[in-house]
C-alpha cells in the first residue's frame, strides 16, 4: 500500500504453480492487481504459462464506480481437452487448440466481447452419432454474440458441412441459437448395434438442418436426403 493518506494505491500479486482443473494441468498462473484510488480504477493482469510458453493473458481496467470494463484478452494457445468435462456425454475425443484475441468492454452486467477465435486442428466425436469430425476454422465474437460464417466441419472422408448463423448469448446469461447447418454428402451417423439397438449404420446426407431456440428447448427443422454408401439397419424384434 502506497500513499495511504493522500492517494492510496494498493498493489497485490498472487501466483499458483502447476494449477490443475479437472485433473488437467493448466500451468503456472499469475494474478496481479493495482488499485488507483483517485480514478476508482482497478488494474488487473492475469496470465498463464505452461512449459515456459504464454498460453493466456488478459489485462485491463475495472472502473468500480461505473462498473465499466476495458480489457484485452490474448489467447495464445488453450488446449481443447480442457473443456472435455463440460461436454461430457455429448462430445468425446476432443483434441486441438484455440487461439485468438478479444476486447472486453461494456459493464459487469452487460459485458461486450468482440474479436476472433481460431480452432486449430480440432477433432471431436459426437457421442450419439459416433462420427469423428475435424475443424480448422474461426468464429467471430460480436457484442458477445457468437457468429458462424461458413464455418467448416469435415468428416473422416473430408466431406464438408458448413455452419452459418449465430448464438445470441444475452451478455452470456441467456443463450439462443439460430443456426443453419448445410451438409454435403456428409457422414452424420457411424454407429453399430452396440451403440444403438433401435437403429444403427452409416449415414451420409446432404441438405439443410435449421437449429433454433434455447439450449434446453431446441427446435430442429431437418430437410436432407441420404447419399451413396448409406447403410442403415432397423432391426425387427418381437417378444413372447
Amino acid at each position: 500500500i502506497n500513499n495511504i493518506y493522500s492517494n492510496p494505491t494498493l498493489i497485490a500479486d498472487l501466483g499458483i504453480n502447476k494449477f490443475n482443473v479437472n485433473k488437467r494441468e493448466i500451468g503456472n498462473v499469475k494474478f496481479s492487481t493495482e488499485w488507483f484510488n483517485a480514478e476508482k480504477r482497478l488494474f488487473i493482469n492475469l496470465n498463464n504459462y505452461k512449459n515456459d510458453t504464454l498460453t493466456f493473458e488478459t489485462k485491463g481496467n475495472l472502473f468500480t464506480e461505473t462498473d465499466k470494463l476495458d480489457f484485452r484478452i490474448n489467447i495464445n494457445r488453450i488446449l481443447l481437452p480442457h473443456f472435455s468435462p463440460i461436454l461430457e456425454d455429448v462430445v468425446s475425443g476432443l483434441s486441438g487448440s484455440v487461439n485468438g484475441n478479444l476486447k472486453l468492454t461494456g459493464t459487469t452486467k452487460k459485458p461486450l466481447a468482440n474479436g476472433v477465435l481460431n480452432v486449430d486442428k480440432g477433432t471431436l466425436t459426437v457421442d450419439f452419432m459416433k462420427a469423428p469430425y475435424t475443424i480448422n476454422d474461426h468464429i467471430v465474437i460480436a457484442n458477445s454474440d457468437i457468429i458462424f460464417n461458413n464455418f467448416k466441419v469435415l468428416d473422416s472422408k473430408k466431406h464438408v458441412a458448413k455452419v452459418n448463423g449465430s448464438i445470441k448469448t444475452g451478455y452470456f446469461g441467456d443463450f439462443n441459437l439460430n443456426l443453419n447447418v448445410s451438409p454435403n454428402n456428409f457422414q452424420c451417423i457411424n454407429t453399430t448395434e452396440k451403440d444403438n439397438e433401435l437403429f444403427y449404420g452409416t449415414v451420409y446426407a446432404s441438405g439443410l438442418v435449421s437449429i433454433t431456440g434455447k439450449p434446453d428447448d431446441i427446435n430442429m427443422n431437418i430437410a436432407v436426403r441420404t447419399d451413396n454408401n448409406t447403410i442403415l439397419f432397423l432391426p425387427l424384434s418381437s417378444s413372447g
